[in-house]
């Protein structure tokens, strides 16, 4: 248990300064145990919209999901994750005691196929732990490096809207794997590695627009380096940049702990 006695949430205010307002010294943490039995569900879908909606629906259910993820048809062809027709894809993993799961694995089955789905199936053992390395691994792969990633923030609810509105390049070919529930996704652009800085400075720039018309936003975790100089991977903050500077002249008034590391160029 983290007692926070000072009236921040000590724990997230550290991990999500990253080094900026302190060196974290010691970490203990609780661990949950392993679900004693799982199994991935995964549905196939002829739209995004379909997708998302159906995932909204199992996020927002009785069921609780290991993890829920949705990802597109170029993810699927370049990640190699399923070889199974499809626009959008759906992956439910699910776990606890057999009576539990079974109940979670009627009620998502239910929920996909009120979606309309293009296909259902249960995949289990090696099969289910190949498709989520692939997703999870997906865009930090050596043998699949994307030429610009990004992660970026939405409302839940705007996650579909993120891929169709950030749209391909004639250029690059964009893929999207999405955490639909939390409102995440991470969207990567594949092309030629050697292109010029130029030209990721104009997707990111366009995918930043879009992205701040969906009221999210977008942090840049690869790019060229010559990319970085003039284009801020962070994105602005916005209004909370004036609680986040107030943090930090308390914690670190000098400005020594790694400056220009963050947001703001804090």
């Amino acid at each position: 248990v983290v007692k926070n006695v000072s009236g921040y949430d000590m724990a997230k205010l550290h991990i999500g300064s990253i080094g900026t307002l302190g060196v974290i010294a010691e970490v203990s943490f609780k661990l949950t145990p392993l679900p004693r039995q799982e199994s991935t569900i995964l549905a196939a879908f002829d739209s995004a919209q379909a997708c998302h909606s159906t995932a909204m629906a199992i996020f927002n259910s009785d069921v609780m999901p290991l993890s829920l993820m949705a990802f597109d048809a170029n993810a699927s062809r370049l990640g190699e994750v399923v070889d199974v027709p499809g626009a959008s894809f759906l992956a439910i993993r699910l776990g606890g005691r057999p009576r539990t799961l079974a109940r979670f694995e009627r009620e998502t089955l239910k929920l996909c196929n009120h979606g309309g789905p293009l296909s259902v199936e249960k995949i289990d053992g090696v099969n289910a732990g190949d498709l989520w390395r692939k997703l999870t691994d997906f865009g930090w792969r050596r043998d699949l490096r994307p030429a610009i990633t990004a992660r970026v923030a939405v409302l839940p609810t705007r996650v579909v809207d993120v891929a169709g509105d950030i749209g391909e390049t004639e250029e690059l070919d964009v893929a999207v794997v999405s955490q639909t529930g939390y409102g995440m996704s991470q969207v990567c652009w594949f092309g030629d590695p050697n292109a010029p800085p130029g030209l990721a400075r104009k997707v990111l720039e366009r995918a930043r627009d879009a992205v701040r018309k969906l009221e999210g936003t977008l942090i840049v975790e690869r790019c060229p380096v010559e990319t970085k100089a003039d284009f801020d991977v962070w994105d602005d903050g916005g209004g909370p940049m004036k609680i986040m500077r107030g943090l930090k002249e308390q914690y670190d008034p000098r400005g020594i702990i790694n400056p220009g590391r963050f947001i703001g160029r804090i």
